[in-house]
């Protein structure tokens, strides 16, 4: 019961971000149609597109609560680079940042190494992370996203992290 009220949630919250950026860029899109160039309006109508795309999965995401209590819930891992992800991800928040005058970068490492990833999973978990950084980091702060590629124990791993100049987590809420 608790896993299914935190997948619900979590879900939900995820819809928030695509429908805030489909929101904010047809807003703009309407309020200056004669004003914006031709290649502006291309780029607010392809975030549209994506974040629609984005809003398909996270309704599919949804569904898997009843994966979630059946116990037939899997990751669909694949070999791939974050790179892209982040990128993409920095594209679709950073709107949300402009107008909290939050400067939102990313620092992601050349030669990053080819990890088995859910694309899906760990785009959700960056929309997360981005979003309550946002949420949280008053007006005029930094967020950055990170990745690299870390030696641990001569194993080369994936290190992603979200760091921002918020007031951080309460050590009881870690």
């Amino acid at each position: 019961r608790d896993i299914k009220d935190d997948f619900a949630n979590i879900a939900v919250h995820e819809l928030r971000a695509p429908l805030t950026s489909i929101k904010d860029s047809s807003e703009l899109l309407l309020n200056h149609k004669y004003t914006l160039a031709e290649d502006e309006k291309e780029q607010f109508l392809k975030m549209i597109n994506r974040q629609s795309h984005l809003l398909l999965d996270q309704v599919g995401s949804i569904l898997d609560i009843a994966k979630l209590e059946s116990g037939t819930f899997s990751l669909d891992k694949k070999p791939d680079t974050i790179d892209e992800l982040i990128y993409e991800r920095i594209k679709i928040f950073t709107p949300q940042a402009e107008r909290k005058n939050i400067l939102l970068t990313c620092n992601v490492g050349n030669h990053l190494p080819l990890v088995d990833i859910d694309k899906v999973r760990m785009g959700q978990a960056l929309n997360n992370l981005i979003s309550n950084s946002i949420k949280f980091t008053p007006e005029g702060g930094r967020i950055i996203v990170s990745a690299a590629g870390v030696d641990t124990q001569g194993v080369l791993q994936l290190q992603v992290s979200v760091a921002d100049t918020g007031r951080g987590i309460p050590k009881d809420k870690q």
